[in-house]
């Protein structure tokens, strides 16, 4: 075996273990995500986020007031300032 055949197999097994600590980094991360998902299903769903905008229309919608117009020309800037 040459030289510049070991330089190729030492890098190979290199590049092996390189990978190998990143598969097993990338598993350990998935578990503690997945011990966080777990703690926090088993805690029970906290005061759920109310959206404040649910009684006006949609930016595309036309406009509650019935000038024909849509609702972000309309009265959108005035509701929302």
């Amino acid at each position: 075996m040459n030289k510049k055949e070991r330089f190729i197999k030492k890098k190979k097994i290199i590049r092996q273990k390189r990978d190998l600590k990143r598969y097993h980094d990338r598993i350990e991360r998935d578990q503690i995500l997945l011990d966080k998902k777990k703690k926090i299903f088993e805690e029970g769903p906290e005061e759920r986020y109310e959206n404040p905008f649910k009684n006006y229309p949609g930016r595309n919608e036309l406009c509650f007031c019935g000038s024909g117009k849509k609702f972000k020309k309309c009265h959108l800037l005035q509701i929302f300032k």
